[in-house]
């Protein structure tokens, strides 16, 4: 719930456990919101899909992505090879490949328009040659469209360890993303109450600019996508008036104060 606190001259609203809470400065309301979690650390075959979105070696570069039944955090995981070439030098010839989670999606005309997104997973490089290192990136797909964050950090995230690493990427909105392989970035996701069911995913990235044959071996687990949404649209403050908003999945404690007059 919203816990609300007062002295003399202002007013303190705290976000405390799963309920959040947004505050506006015109004082028109303090808002609950709901969070819907997506997760999936099963990764059955028949859940996702993938494909090569790039590939810019000399040679046709191929790529796996399978459940794995032992060896995640815990158990399960989804376990994916990228195989490519480069011919040496700059520019650094690359394989990105689309991974898709279909067993669940959001639809925010049902569930309520999104205010905002975390994305958290676990990572994991078993193998590779002279790449030390692949590059995972959340993405979406709504209507047919791919929509991708941006590929740098803090978005994009980076593992060389062979032990598994916990990846937390939090408070995306609508504005964040950006049609996948646009070169000016443009294009955004609908987030609103008119928007359309969106199933999520993650964008795979290797590079070398030695010559040669290369491959990495990864593992994801524990892919999970938390969403804020607006169980009553109408409630939502402008953009411009939000001055906070928390995630209660990673347990966020979060204070506004909003200054209020004083008695004459």
């Amino acid at each position: 719930m919203c816990n609300k606190k007062e002295d003399n001259n202002e007013t303190l609203y705290i976000q405390v456990g799963l309920v959040d809470c947004v505050v506006d400065y015109r004082g028109t309301g303090v808002y609950s919101y709901d969070t819907t979690l997506i997760v999936d650390g099963t990764f059955n075959n028949s859940d996702w899909s993938s494909f090569i979105h790039e590939d810019t070696g000399p040679n046709p570069g191929f790529h796996q992505a399978e459940q794995k039944t032992t060896g995640g955090n815990l158990d399960k995981y989804r376990e994916l090879t990228h195989n490519w070439s480069a011919i040496g030098g700059d520019p650094a010839q690359f394989i990105h490949t689309v991974h898709i989670y279909w067993g669940e999606s959001y639809n925010p005309s049902i569930a309520g328009p999104i205010l905002g997104i975390n994305f958290s997973f676990d990572l994991s490089l078993f193998a590779w040659d002279v790449t030390a290192g692949i590059r995972y990136t959340p993405m979406m797909v709504q209507n047919g469209v791919y929509y991708i964050l941006p590929t740098s950090p803090p978005y994009e995230v980076l593992v060389t360890d062979s032990q598994w690493t916990h990846f937390s990427i939090p408070q995306v909105v609508e504005s964040d993303f950006f049609v996948l392989g646009d070169p000016l970035g443009l294009g955004t996701p609908d987030f609103s109450a008119n928007g359309s069911p969106i199933h999520f995913g993650y964008y795979a990235a290797n590079a070398s600019k030695q010559a040669g044959s290369h491959f990495t071996v990864s593992g994801i687990d524990n892919y999970t996508v938390s969403i804020s949404s607006s169980p009553d649209p109408t409630l939502i403050p402008e953009p411009t008036t939000i001055v906070l908003m928390g995630f209660g999945l990673v347990g966020l404690l979060g204070v506004v104060i909003r200054q209020r007059r004083k008695e004459k």
